[in-house]
């Protein structure tokens, strides 16, 4: 593990596996950290060059009050690539990283060589959004909406470290999910004490309002115009399920090629990499070699 500072002064933190081949760099989900990564990356490391990070304002990462547009975000990833002097990368991203690994692509060309998108990359509203909403009226009511509930987020604070693991791990069972080795190392890290010593979860409400604030007017069409690199979405099978979210995927697709869409069975919207690591790493492997 190994901070790099960007011009703002913002300490990136970045885990750096393996030197083995060809670069792929991981980027998280919101409200998630490098460790979501693991079981994935546990399965390439032999044959790649394994980068993964917090992004700004998750995990170890600097958490400051504002620059997280998703260009903002991706030039953080074009700072750790060049301080680690790679060239060009594969990357791969789940939700929030997809968007930035996008941003990276469009804005970057030369730097990318494919992108892997897990989890649907979807405007926020529109007919390919994830609120097919069109009157101003409603759009800025919703986004209030959103914005309130954001608000009103409360992290849960447990006195020691093992309380708040045992809080953490009954949460996940009562969603019905698995609290297996790959959860339990994600959660473990992103462990964080606050001011007042209590124990807690790392990504603060300011920085899940301001992403998202960001990502309110963004218009993917814009970015996917512009990326030239192979993508492979790879949809949850429980999105896959949802017609709004396939036909998104699919026009997105439009303006890509080659692009490929691989579904991991079973899988949850965000999970599959703790979930079925395997098989998204396979998958990963058979593009790489298609490409």
């Amino acid at each position: 593990m190994k901070f790099i500072k960007t011009e703002e002064n913002v300490k990136i933190c970045v885990h750096d596996y393996s030197h083995n081949g060809t670069p792929i760099i991981f980027l998280h989900r919101l409200e998630g950290n490098a460790k979501e990564w693991t079981g994935v990356i546990s399965h390439l490391k032999k044959e790649y060059d394994i980068v993964s990070l917090d992004l700004r304002g998750h995990g170890k990462s600097s958490k400051p009050n504002s620059g997280y547009h998703i260009d903002r975000l991706a030039l953080d990833v074009k700072v750790v690539m060049d301080q680690l002097k790679i060239k060009q990368a594969h990357l791969v991203g789940n939700e929030l990283g997809s968007k930035v690994a996008i941003s990276l692509a469009a804005n970057y060309k030369s730097r990318v060589l494919s992108i892997v998108c897990i989890g649907s990359v979807r405007n926020f509203f529109g007919k390919y959004g994830l609120y097919d909403l069109k009157d101003s009226e409603s759009i800025q009511n919703q986004k209030k909406e959103i914005l309130t509930n954001i608000n009103r987020r409360t992290l849960p604070k447990k006195d020691n470290k093992e309380e708040l693991m045992t809080h953490l791990k009954l949460l996940t069972l009562d969603e019905g999910k698995d609290f297996n080795t790959f959860r339990h190392r994600f959660y473990e890290y992103e462990v964080a004490q606050d001011e007042a010593f209590y124990y807690t979860l790392s990504c603060k409400n300011h920085v899940i309002r301001e992403v998202t604030k960001q990502l309110f007017d963004i218009d993917f069409e814009h970015y996917f115009l512009q990326v030239d690199c192979p993508i492979l979405f790879m949809p949850s099978d429980e999105e896959d399920e949802l017609t709004h979210v396939t036909e998104s995927i699919r026009h997105f697709a439009t303006y890509i090629s080659p692009s490929y869409v691989r579904v991991i069975e079973f899988s949850e919207f965000l999970d599959a990499a703790f979930d079925f690591p395997e098989e998204v790493s396979k998958e990963m492997i058979a593009f790489y070699k298609k490409i």
